[in-house]
């Protein structure tokens, strides 16, 4: 939250300070934390003037003065998740506090994961991920779900508040999906039991029947172990073209697999930046809703962290 303004005057500071930025002379002509920090507090600064003030600072500043300073920045992270990924791992250089740069990985994995699964999508033309989580947001109030809370308790914020806290209630989860331009909220069903597995071999290429064999074999269960395994097996797959192997996967919810870092198959091909095998499984069917849910609450999860953190100071 933003602290009181001091008694500098809002006109001054508010054409001062950017200009001041412009010139790389902020540090000179606020040349005390005080005075500094007085002017901040009197200005709202973009993205790319609070990563000047961010990774400045600490040229001057021991981390504990640099943390007072960036606490009196009030910063309009506008619409593009590269340039809030940008700030925080200044935040991440300037606190020396890894726990930033986390969080800006998060971030990217699930842009990447969305221009991966829809071409029409381009760094260009980003998506504002913010204004996706607030639109599906406010759908989601026009639901059944919202008119009666006790059905949905806990709800998807806006993403780049960080003085919020919100998780994701997985048995009602709405998650985000972007179909040809419109944003909807779809509500995710629990995966099937490992009693519904599948047998039958759908028709398509030749398959490789050891590895539908070696696949039937594993326990639909989260774990390093089975993780890996599962993975393994499905990228032999798509470099063989075996849609058997990958429709048998996907049918049976071996795709929902998690690994100890609560991470699925997409996350981890994401990681890998194989964008071509992305879009495969998403062709295929591989349902990313798992994918969106798991971002969202890792982002929110390291978000919270990050805000009790900041109430010990």
């Amino acid at each position: 939250m933003k602290s009181t303004p001091s008694d500098f005057s809002s006109d001054w500071s508010l054409q001062s300070v950017p200009q001041c930025i412009f010139n790389d002379t902020l540090f000179e002509v606020f040349d005390d934390k005080n005075t500094l920090i007085g002017a901040l507090q009197n200005a709202t600064l973009t993205i790319e003037q609070a990563n000047y003030v961010f990774d400045e600072s600490k040229k001057y500043y021991s981390i504990g003065d640099c943390f007072d300073i960036i606490r009196s920045c009030d910063v309009d992270l506008g619409n593009k998740p590269d340039l809030v990924c940008m700030l925080l791992n200044t935040l991440c250089d300037t606190l020396q506090f890894d726990l930033f740069k986390k969080i800006g990985h998060i971030i990217q994995d699930f842009e990447n994961m969305l221009i991966a699964c829809h071409p029409k999508l381009s760094r260009k033309n980003s998506l504002n991920l913010a204004s996706i989580i607030d639109k599906s947001r406010q759908n989601a109030e026009n639901t059944e779900y919202a008119r009666n809370p006790s059905k949905l308790n806990k709800q998807i914020s806006n993403l780049h508040k960080l003085g919020s806290r919100t998780e994701i209630d997985e048995k009602n989860a709405f998650v985000l999906m972007e179909d040809e331009g419109s944003i909807k909220v779809e509500r995710v069903n629990p995966p099937k039991s490992n009693s519904s597995v599948k047998t039958t071999v759908q028709k398509g290429n030749p398959s490789n029947s050891a590895n539908i064999d070696k696949l039937s074999k594993i326990e639909i269960k989260n774990g390093y172990r089975t993780f890996y395994d599962v993975y393994e097996i499905l990228q032999n797959a798509y470099k063989e073209n075996d849609e058997n192997v990958i429709n048998y996967a996907i049918d049976n919810n071996y795709t929902n697999i998690l690994n100890d870092a609560e991470e699925n198959l997409l996350h981890q091909i994401a990681r890998r930046g194989d964008t071509e095998f992305l879009k495969y499984m998403h062709k295929k069917g591989m349902d990313i809703t798992l994918f969106f849910i798991v971002s969202v609450k890792r982002v929110w999860d390291k978000l919270s962290s990050v805000t009790f953190l900041l109430t010990l100071f």
